[in-house]
């Protein structure tokens, strides 16, 4: 039965891997990778980024404040590109048939891969 079972699974990956959605999303990966423009935009808002947590792990609130407004200018800059939009939201999409897959098994099996129940009510007292 186990043999029977990984069968299905690969079946499903492979399904899932000719899709139009999971194609869609590698296109519009390879888009966003190949876009300098929006890449740079992404490599200077990470460095924002550390040098805003560094800033904050040391209560430079002026500092802080600065960081805080560059990288709002630069999540703005990010998002008013096409290649950068195009590619977060197909990666939402794929992500989102991905764990609806992660429900339904779940929703069959009572078997969840999260650590905590969240809930279930099957008196396990977790």
């Amino acid at each position: 039965m186990n043999k029977e079972i990984l069968d299905i699974a690969r079946e499903l990956g492979k399904n899932i891997k000719d899709s139009y959605e999971y194609k869609d999303f590698l296109k519009k990966e390879a888009d966003y990778e190949n876009d300098s423009k929006a890449l740079n935009i992404q490599e200077e808002l990470d460095e924002k980024n550390k040098l805003y947590k560094k800033s904050l792990a040391k209560s430079d609130e002026e500092k802080v404040d600065l960081l805080n407004i560059e990288i709002k200018q630069l999540n703005e800059k990010l998002m008013e590109q096409k290649t950068y939009l195009e590619y977060i939201n197909s990666k939402s999409n794929i992500k989102k048939t991905m764990k609806n897959i992660n429900n339904i098994l779940e929703y069959y099996t009572g078997i969840s891969e999260e650590s905590n129940c969240g809930g279930c009510n099957k008196g396990c007292n977790k």
